[in-house]
């Protein structure tokens, strides 16, 4: 009987992509890969594999929001990226106009929030309804240092007659180490 091969969990995941298994659970023998077309693991049940290797060559986003700074003629230029779901409070929208409230959440379907103070007795509870546009990209579109933190990124410099010019490596790939002595494969047993 020859060992199943299961999908590598996805960036963010801990799961095998097409069972949800960790690689704790895996059966004794069985391997992982990070390559589509060597995964065996037809999933759980009746769960075909084509949902999980075209995930797979999905890349896959588990933030819902992200920051893409633009270095377009030298000057940094920073935008707020939505990548949440339809039904998530930052699509939310309020006809109430409320500056400020303390607690929000969904309820039927509908997104709520409670205003007034943070005591029981002020409270008010205001529906509103979910939207196509993201609150929280607004925000940061209409306001100043709306944004705080750091980032590191790699960079390459070319020499350009008589200045350098600097660039951001977007996807750095490591070099894979030279070492005869390593006979790995790509599927690994566990």
């Amino acid at each position: 009987m020859s060992a199943t091969v299961h999908a590598c969990p996805l960036s963010g995941n801990i799961t095998a992509s097409c069972c949800g298994l960790t690689p704790f659970e895996l059966p004794r023998g069985d391997a992982m890969s990070a390559h589509p077309e060597l995964v065996t693991c037809t999933g759980p049940g009746p769960v075909t594999l084509t949902a999980p290797i075209a995930a797979m060559q999905e890349p896959v986003n588990v933030y819902e929001h992200e920051v893409v700074i633009d270095f377009t003629d030298g000057y940094a230029v920073t935008t707020l990226r939505c990548n949440a779901p339809e039904r998530a409070l930052c699509h939310a929208e309020y006809e109430c106009e409320c500056e400020s409230w303390f607690e929000d959440g969904v309820e039927n379907g509908r997104p709520w929030h409670d205003a007034g103070d943070y005591s029981e007795l002020d409270k008010e509870r205001h529906y509103g309804k979910f939207v196509a546009r993201c609150g929280m990209a607004d925000w940061a579109r209409n306001t100043d240092e709306w944004l705080m933190g750091e980032v590191t990124a790699p960079v390459r410099y070319d020499w350009q007659g008589d200045y350098y010019m600097f660039s951001i490596i977007e996807h750095p790939t490591p070099e894979p180490a030279a070492n005869e002595d390593d006979h790995t494969t790509d599927v690994g047993q566990l």
